[in-house]
């Protein structure tokens, strides 16, 4: 396995294109996951975020990686493995779209002002990326940024950490609407002898028309005195 694989690949290639596990025999194991749906988000709105700062384009697209040498290899990996590595799986493939608003927040990609690594590999890049973002002339010693830097460092969070994606979409229908009945679908071919078939009966209408916390679902299934055995995809 390549050292430069990327998580989101290797879990790919584990699940469903080869698995890094051996059965107790030491033969590998072939059995791929069952259902696997991908969902591709288009970039168009990558312009519609703010010029400055820049990392926050980054942190999207790698497009934006500034090393043009990096920037290649990086395209070129997700090249491969968008038009070829997953295509080959045969597992549907969705592209879903994004909005940018200006009004939201996105507090998780703030840089952290006390560098959360302990390996001295990361804890020297987290010295690099503020050394960088606040235009220092002198690399930052230690690990969490100095008082006399620390408002320079808010102001830059804030200003990264302005916006953020929403409204996830395929065509008209909602991103989480879409990947609900691709979960449906799958549990149903999975489990078809788990499915309701037919008319609802009252306990499934009661079910149905609660609107309470859980509780109330408890109690429905209480007040009926018995126990359901099935899924019920509604």
């Amino acid at each position: 396995m390549e050292n430069d694989t990327s998580v989101t690949e290797l879990e790919i290639l584990h699940a469903i294109v080869k698995p890094f596990v051996n059965n107790r025999d030491g033969s590998s194991v072939t059995d791929h996951s069952e259902h696997t749906f991908f969902y591709f988000r288009d970039d168009d709105y990558v312009a519609d975020l703010p010029k400055e700062p820049h990392q926050l384009k980054r942190i999207y697209s790698d497009n934006e990686e500034g090393e043009s040498g990096y920037r290649e290899f990086l395209l070129s990996k997700m090249s491969i493995l968008k038009d070829e590595i997953i295509p080959n799986t045969g597992r549907p493939i969705r592209h879903y779209q994004a909005t940018w608003d200006n009004q939201g927040q996105t507090p998780e990609i703030a840089m952290p002002v006390l560098c959360p690594a302990l390996l001295e590999d990361n804890i020297a890049r987290w010295q690099r990326e503020w050394k960088k973002v606040l235009n220092l002339n002198e690399p930052i010693m230690g690990r969490e940024l100095p008082a006399d830097l620390l408002a320079a460092g808010n102001e830059y969070n804030h200003k990264l950490t302005g916006g953020r994606l929403g409204d996830f979409r395929v065509g008209d229908e909602t991103l989480h609407e879409v990947v609900l009945n691709d979960l449906k679908e799958a549990i149903a071919k999975r489990y078809p002898e788990h499915m309701v078939i037919g008319e609802k009966t009252d306990l499934h209408r009661k079910l149905i028309n609660t609107r309470h916390s859980y509780s109330s679902i408890v109690k429905v299934l209480l007040n009926e005195d018995m126990i359901t055995r099935h899924l019920i995809i509604m």
